[in-house]
């Protein structure tokens, strides 16, 4: 064991965490309906989100991941990912009308500009281009 990060009141169902090319640690914060972001060294740096269907606001957030420049966030309770800049600036969503998301949880992105979710109550995997 090497270090803990929060206690008591900082988070509420932290369910994942991704590290940036930086060694920020992020972190979806599910019942708080943030993201939170801490230094390498467990400092709390900023969060962004909360709740809502707008763009920028997440409902249960599950699945984070970041590619460098973006950071993807699961939106599972409206059903969607949403791109946020490292910073937490909104930046786009991404879905699909043809084939809707049902309850997405986790996230990963590939090296050629693909997103893969995985869509817990469709029971299967999607793949979405992304850049």
């Amino acid at each position: 064991f090497l270090r803990k990060i929060g206690n008591e009141g900082t988070f509420n169902h932290p369910s994942f965490i991704c590290v940036t090319d930086d060694d920020c640690i992020i972190v979806s914060d599910t019942n708080t309906h943030t993201i939170q972001v801490f230094s390498r060294e467990g400092r709390f740096l900023r969060q962004f989100g909360k709740a809502g269907k707008k763009k920028g606001e997440l409902k249960q957030p599950f699945g984070v991941a970041c590619d460098g420049e973006d950071i993807l966030v699961v939106d599972s309770g409206n059903n969607r990912i949403q791109v946020f800049t490292k910073n937490g600036t909104f930046v786009s969503t991404l879905d699909s009308h043809d084939d809707p998301m049902n309850q997405p949880r986790g996230l990963a992105i590939t090296g050629d500009g693909h997103v893969y979710v995985a869509d817990r109550d469709d029971h299967c995997i999607k793949k979405y281009k992304y850049k």
